[in-house]
């Protein structure tokens, strides 16, 4: 059982959160819904849903009325958008909201979602595992307007830890698995080698998680964190040559054996943003923020989540295997 009754979930309708509003659920926890996308069919009886904004001043408090923890996870967290601005509008000045009115409301703990990818600059070769003890990189370090308007998220809650707010800072690597109507990158990218939409590869360093553990580390982070501490969560490092094999044996789809060169793979996120932005205005295959993360990826550390919050990210293969059994019940193959 949780040791807090109440709780709020921004972004709850998102492929995280709707596993951690499940969670909560099973846990004995109240939970309420802040979200746009939100809808009761999303979630099991019980769950109070909110079709409103981070952004609406409004709702956002009356959300926040009578709650015990809040989870933020509402973002902007595609590549690519076709104003900029909503990067920091969502993200960054989103953030300063909840916060704000979560100080208003006295809660007694947030969990607030970023992302591994703003915790070292996309330029440092450092060959060691990323860890939450990287020195705080520039704005101007970061590959593009989605990791600059996290960066300024994050440090917004470091400096509200600092004046007594009582958050923790969660950082997920690559979510995958089951549930993800959003198509997410990384179930896109899984979505898209199971139809043989992959003619070659670019081997980054990644580390995946199953989605599932990610709910369960926001979860014990409000449970057992403290305030200002910071966690990353993720599972498996991995290549992508290896993450890829994975895929082939779960699906028996035959991986590509084509490595795409670092000077092509950067050559094609110009070209591709270029013609998103200012000619197709959809999603480019591939965005130059992207494409810059996966140039300069690297592996990463959870031993502080698993030391301090008891955190044991499970199997990245039987996670596919539950993503392949979803598309299936989905009719996405």
């Amino acid at each position: 059982m949780a040791s807090f009754k109440t709780a709020l979930v921004t972004g709850g309708a998102g492929f995280i959160g709707r596993h951690l509003v499940a969670l909560l659920v099973e846990k004995g926890c109240a939970v309420r819904v802040l979200d746009p996308a939100a809808n009761a069919k999303m979630f099991s009886k019980g769950v109070k849903t909110i079709k409103g904004s981070i952004l609406d001043d409004k709702a956002l408090a009356g959300a926040l009325k009578g709650v015990d923890v809040v989870f933020h996870l509402a973002a902007l967290t595609h590549l690519w958008a076709k104003d900029k601005k909503q990067f920091e509008r969502i993200n960054a000045d989103g953030t300063a909201a909840v916060l704000a009115a979560a100080k208003m409301a006295k809660v007694q703990k947030i969990v607030v979602t970023s992302t591994e990818t703003i915790l070292r600059s996309w330029a440092n070769n450092n060959p060691f595992p990323i860890t939450e003890q990287e020195p705080i990189p520039n704005g101007a370090d970061m590959a593009g307007p989605y990791t600059r308007s996290k960066l300024k998220a994050a440090n917004l809650v470091r400096a509200a830890a600092k004046d007594g707010l009582p958050i923790i800072q969660v950082f997920p690597t690559v979510p995958v698995g089951a549930g993800d109507f959003g198509l997410t990158a990384p179930t896109k990218m899984i979505l898209d080698f199971v139809k043989g939409k992959t003619p070659a590869y670019f081997n980054a360093l990644l580390n995946f998680v199953a989605v599932e553990d990610v709910a369960q580390g926001h979860y014990l982070a409000a449970e057992r964190g403290m305030p200002g501490e910071e966690f990353i969560l993720g599972g498996e490092n991995h290549a992508m040559a290896r993450f890829l094999e994975m895929l082939e044996d779960v699906s028996g789809v035959k991986m590509p054996k084509r490595q795409v060169p670092y000077q092509l793979a950067a050559m094609t996120g110009i070209l591709t943003e270029f013609f998103a932005d200012f000619l197709t205005r959809k999603p480019p295959v591939a965005s130059k923020e992207a494409v810059k993360l996966a140039l300069n990826s690297a592996f990463v550390s959870t031993h502080a989540a698993e030391k301090r919050l008891g955190y044991t990210p499970g199997s990245v293969k039987t996670a596919l295997k539950r993503t392949m059994h979803w598309f299936e019940d989905e009719g996405l193959l």
